[in-house]
């Protein structure tokens, strides 16, 4: 206090300084880790069906779907037109992983071989449920399939010139305004949907190991020729 300049006494407690940083550097290993670890995981099991094996549901109790593929020649008719087949069904009953607000998940399996491809469905959320409360439902689901299935599903950031409104009122969002949470590796694709305006829920997981043999299983060419003539 006698001193005819100021003085400025400071105490460095090394054992926390050191404490927090060896916390620090555990943190930032177990994030690589679980990146790592991501690249490579694999989802075997969900709602109680299982990926990569032939189901044991016989046929006549599935359903038969089918999409259409084509490329376009270069007076812009449809080339390589081909209708892919492929079985489906609903479970009403789903086990073991409730995605919020989604109340039926649909499931797509290869055409030959009986695997399960795709499994997925949508649902509305009350009009009573705010946003907020729908994205921490949502927020707490990705991290349980994180945590369940060693993937990295996250939400992607709301640009910060929609989030206030967003957060505010999700009636007055336009038809493109959503909150989007994805995950994809090499075996697996996970994506979920909240779309704002339509208060509605979309989920799809896909095994990517499948995605060749839907493409190619049930292949059933079709002749625009043919069809045209049909639809004559």
């Amino acid at each position: 206090m006698d001193s005819p300049v100021n003085v400025t006494v400071r105490f460095l407690l090394v054992n926390v300084l050191r404490k927090a940083e060896d916390r620090a550097a555990a943190e930032r290993q177990l994030v690589a880790d679980r990146k790592k670890s991501a690249k490579t995981a694999r989802i075997r099991e969900v709602f109680g069906v299982e990926f990569g094996k032939p189901t044991q549901t016989p046929t006549n109790e599935l359903t038969k779907a089918h999409y259409e593929t084509w490329t376009h020649g270069a007076n812009g008719e449809k080339k390589n037109h081909a209708r892919h087949n492929y079985w489906k069904t609903s479970l009403k009953d789903f086990k073991d992983l409730q995605v919020p607000f989604v109340d039926e998940i649909s499931v797509a399996y290869s055409y030959e071989t009986l695997r399960a491809h795709e499994a997925g469905g949508e649902g509305n959320v009350l009009k009573d449920v705010d946003t907020l409360e729908v994205i921490r439902r949502l927020d707490n689901f990705a991290l349980g399939m994180n945590k369940n299935y060693g993937i990295a599903l996250h939400r992607r950031p709301i640009p910060a010139d929609k989030k206030e409104r967003w957060l505010r009122d999700r009636r007055f969002a336009n038809d493109n305004d959503y909150v989007h949470y994805d995950f994809r590796n090499d075996y697996v694709s996970v994506n979920l949907y909240f779309y704002l305006k339509e208060g509605r829920v979309t989920f799809t997981l896909e095994d990517s190991s499948v995605s060749e043999a839907i493409r190619d299983e049930g292949w059933e060419a079709i002749s625009e020729k043919a069809k045209d003539t049909e639809g004559e």
